[in-house]
């Protein structure tokens, strides 16, 4: 889930290439479409989007299906961090993102309780 088409069109090439089977979507609307159509294991999507936020998008989503959910974002704060956990998201990573480190989050938050939350950033 990102509105930019490089970002979003890239990240699903690679995680295709790994064996995931990835749906994108550009923004909310979109997001939820396909979300409403298909069963889905896993949400990653950018905080910042052109017809709201990832965290609205992850609230929706989570109120009617408890998928794990990552946050891809430029910004890392405190606040941000915050936000991001409020939400629902159970992983806050900072762009540019590190392959190997999406891949050991997405193991980490298949196999852990929705809430526990990791962040990659110097804040705890």
């Amino acid at each position: 889930m990102d509105d930019n088409d490089d970002t979003r069109n890239s990240l699903a090439e690679l995680l295709t290439r790994r064996g995931y089977q990835v749906s994108g979507a550009t923004g909310v609307e979109a997001a939820l479409r396909v979300a409403g159509s298909a069963d889905f294991d896993l949400l990653i999507s950018d905080i910042e989007l052109l017809d709201g936020t990832g965290l609205q998008l992850v609230q929706v989503l989570r109120s009617t299906h408890p998928v794990p959910a990552i946050a891809l974002s430029g910004m890392g704060s405190f606040d941000d961090l915050e936000l991001s956990r409020a939400a629902g998201f159970d992983v806050h990573l900072m762009k540019p993102i590190d392959m190997p480190e999406l891949e050991e989050a997405i193991e980490r938050v298949g196999g852990r309780p929705a809430g526990a939350f990791a962040s990659r950033t110097a804040f705890p």
